[in-house]
């Protein structure tokens, strides 16, 4: 691998002042670029394209520092460069059409520290990104492309530095198809239909075609290439034909680009020795990942230590060996596939295994076109104690292709990792009832398992622990019937015994029920609380504008024009500071006549999007500014259904469309109403006590919005104050807590837990759940995350 200098502690100091005061004047630059882009055009090699690509990043190094200063760091390019670039977000995983693609810095260690490239060695780098796999083997012969024309620009600047012997071309496709190669690393971007198929398609030329005898490949793709039927089991099966030839390793990965990306990844290795070995890894645990600290933030990235460690000692709970000829009908992958067996329990004492194929049977379906009832997840209950369907209470579907059953049955559904059930009747074969995808319709065909016995074997954590290593899905996992049955399932040989389980789960159940109407009674009381604690902010919001006006009177020596701006953040129109106190007076007045006749907090489907967006278009706040990044959230291309074919084990495009570019992609089940309270709980407490009722330019309150499982969350940060060392973050959402400490600024307010109360209230009142983070070393130091259960990954109907 490439040796790279290290930058002078005289260098060192130049550089972190320009990065100071850069950050200074505009938070929200880049001074990594502006000093990479800014050095590199006073180079005598510089390529003019390049800089003219990367212009936006060029400033005018001698209005920062002395022309002594410029010249050490022209003397000092190439470490100047590596610092810079160790300096970079390496979180930041960008869209094909939209921002620039960085690798995270622990996948390209990964596929380091495995190949360990020897100097002059013949590389290929297709889809070559930023530059960053290319960097690191600059003592190499490298060939590439890259298709993204800031990437590539980028990519030149690094490879500069080093005195790279490369040809990475701006382009879409190989220009000498023909040349074998000792390496090949690759990114290629996430992409579908046309697109994607060129990617699978330059993956399958590589492999047959241009890796020398002992050459490697290393490949980070999405997960979905373990288990694809479309495009991606092309590559699979190739390896599979040539499978005397290939050795294969696949590590799963744990969710590294999270949370600007919910996809999983993982790596493909493929070495031509002339081998038949598949070694499958299941890195995607927490124990795969590492904490670091970076520009005072904690983030989470790649532990490539404990992965390099588990590979070789080749431990048997997260490492699968065999060849191709274990591998299942479809050439899967998925590394969790292949060690399951070993997270079945052991039948105790007067039980017996089954698998579920053993007592159960798909019902027949016909596929057929027409308006009838029509079941999905939202119908089914994670209780099967009381999962009862009746037909006549279903919402009748669209006019289109549905699966169709015509008689009473169990349904099972499984998707984000949970399983869901249901008994379904009123279905007869002049009433049937049409079934969305994820649902299946099972029924009990042994007589050695009772109906309740067999719901409640398939929402026992072990058969979901077995549903979870077997789901498929880049974002949305799903378990598609032929899995489902070969789940297995330990049963009592008594059928007394299987009843008993039965009715103790259902005495819970009661006591659980009794338990929540006591509960009721005091959430009552508090409402009355939390109505006043609402008004309360809002007169504080109002006082905030009023203050903005009279400074505003006060500049104009007592004379306001509608033209006039005001403010320390940002300047603010005397007419915005009008409508502004409108707003607030309207939503006063509204608070003061809901007080004593119920919130009536209608739920809707909606896009958290758009609520974002909207809710930060219309609260501007004159303390601090929004930041929040509206476009990783829409589609930035056409997103294809894709279909399972039981019969062939293969998935296919259906030819329906489920986003079009520009969509938004995370839908939610919930009440905006109570959605805009809950905002304006943690903006008002941010206000409060982050940033202590004061403005300023570097006041930030960020708004972060990801997936985490089947769930999206939204996480509310500010860089203000943290919270005081002495209160606990669990007692900031209980009702009626007192403290006298208050924030870590002065140490002189008190906590009262009213608007912390209301989140987390209100977040479990419309189906999600809200947690407090304090971290006081961050760069945010207080955060709130809220999570939505209710979601178009859980339910395909919103």
């Amino acid at each position: 691998m490439t040796q790279f200098a290290v930058l002078t502690s005289e260098a060192k100091a130049i550089v972190t002042n320009f990065f100071n005061a850069q950050k200074k004047s505009n938070i929200f630059c880049e001074p990594h670029k502006q000093l990479m882009v800014s050095l590199y055009g006073l180079m005598p090699e510089a390529n003019p394209k390049v800089v003219g690509i990367l212009g936006q990043y060029v400033v005018s190094l001698s209005d920062f520092m002395s022309e002594s200063d410029i010249n050490l760091l022209k003397s000092e390019y190439s470490a100047v460069v590596k610092f810079c670039y160790d300096n970079k977000n390496y979180g930041d995983v960008a869209r094909i059409n939209n921002g620039e693609l960085f690798m995270p810095q622990s996948l390209i260690d990964l596929c380091m520290v495995i190949a360990e490239p020897k100097a002059g060695s013949r590389v290929l780098v297709p889809y070559a990104g930023d530059g960053g796999l290319a960097y690191h083997v600059a003592d190499c012969r490298i060939d590439g492309f890259e298709i993204n024309e800031k990437n590539w620009a980028y990519s030149q600047v690094l490879l500069h530095s080093v005195h790279a012997v490369s040809n990475i071309e701006l382009d879409s496709s190989l220009s000498s198809p023909n040349k074998r190669y000792d390496y090949v690393f690759s990114f290629p971007p996430i992409l579908h239909g046309r697109e994607g198929r060129k990617v699978v398609d330059l993956m399958y030329d590589i492999i047959t075609k241009q890796l020398q005898d002992n050459g490697e490949l290393y490949c980070i793709l999405p997960m979905n290439f373990c288990y694809d039927g479309s495009g991606w089991f092309d590559v699979r099966k190739i390896l599979w034909d040539y499978r005397g030839q290939f050795s294969m390793l696949v590590v799963g990965l744990p969710p590294v680009l999270q949370p600007l990306s919910g996809i999983n990844l993982c790596l493909l290795h493929v070495k031509k020795n002339h081998e038949d070995k598949v070694v499958l890894v299941d890195a995607t645990g927490e124990e795969f990942l590492a904490k670091r600290d970076k520009a005072h933030r904690k983030e989470y990235v790649l532990n490539v230590q404990s992965v390099i460690e588990a590979i070789k000692s080749m431990d048997e709970k997260h490492v699968w060996i065999g060849n191709s000829s274990e591998l299942t009908e479809n050439i899967n992958l998925m590394p969790s596939r292949y060690l399951m067996p070993q997270y079945i329990q052991q039948p105790k004492e007067g039980e017996r295994s089954f698998k579920l194929s053993d007592v159960i049977e798909i019902v027949p379906f016909v596929k057929q076109k027409g308006k009838c009832p029509i079941v999905g997840m939202k119908n089914l209950s994670s209780s099967y104690l009381n999962c009862d369907i009746d037909r006549s209470t279903l919402e009748c579907s669209s006019n289109e292709e549905w699966r169709i059953i015509t008689t009473d049955c169990l349904l099972v559904g499984f998707i984000g990792g949970k399983f869901k059930v249901g008994r379904l009747h009123g279905v007869t074969p002049t009433q049937p009832v049409a079934l969305r995808g994820e649902v299946v319709p099972v029924r009990v065909t042994s007589t050695d398992v009772t109906d309740d016995f067999l719901l409640h074997s398939i929402m026992s954590e072990m058969t979901e622990r077995q549903a979870r290593m077997m789901a498929t899905g880049s974002v949305i996992t799903r378990l598609n019937g032929c899995d489902l049955l070969s789940i297995v399932i330990n049963v009592p040989k008594s059928k007394e015994q299987q009843e008993a389980i039965c009715k103790e789960d259902t005495r819970s159940s009661l006591t659980d029920a009794d338990r929540k109407i006591i509960e009721s009674y005091e959430s009552f009381r508090k409402d009355m609380h939390m109505k006043k604690h609402a008004i309360g902010q809002t007169l504080f919001n109002l006082n905030n504008w009023w203050t903005i006006l009279q400074q505003a009177r006060k500049e104009g020596n007592g004379v306001v024009s509608d033209d006039a701006t005001t403010g320390k953040i940002r300047k603010i129109s005397v007419t915005t500071i009008y409508d502004s106190l409108q707003n607030t007076i309207g939503q006063l007045l509204q608070q003061i006549s809901k007080f004593d006749r119920g919130n009536g907090l209608a739920v809707k489907h909606f896009a958290l999007t758009e609520f974002i967006e909207d809710y930060i278009a219309r609260k501007q706040n004159p303390l601090f500014t929004f930041l929040y990044d509206k476009s990783r959230h829409h589609a930035s291309q056409e997103l294809p259904e894709i279909d399972y074919d039981e019969a062939t084990g293969r998935y296919s495009e259906t030819g329906k469309i489920l986003l079009n570019e520009g969509d938004p992609i995370e839908y939610v089940k919930f009440a905006p109403e109570a959605l805009e309270i809950i905002f304006d709980n943690i903006v008002s407490n941010a206000c409060c006590h982050g940033f202590k009722d004061s403005a300023d330019r570097q006041n930030i309150l960020k708004i972060e919005l990801a997936t985490e499982g089947d769930n999206y969350v939204v996480v509310v940060s500010n860089n203000g104050f943290p919270i005081h060392k002495q209160i606990n973050p669990e007692d900031v959402f209980i009702y009626g807590k007192t403290s006298k400490m208050g924030s870590a600024s002065t140490g002189s307010e008190s906590h009262f837990g009213i608007g912390g109360y209301e989140v987390q209230k209100l977040m479990r009142e419309f189906g999600g759940d809200a947690k407090f983070v304090s971290e006081p070393d961050s760069e945010y130091p207080v955060s709130y995350k809220l999570t939505f259960y209710n979601t178009n990954i859980e339910s395909v109907e919103l």
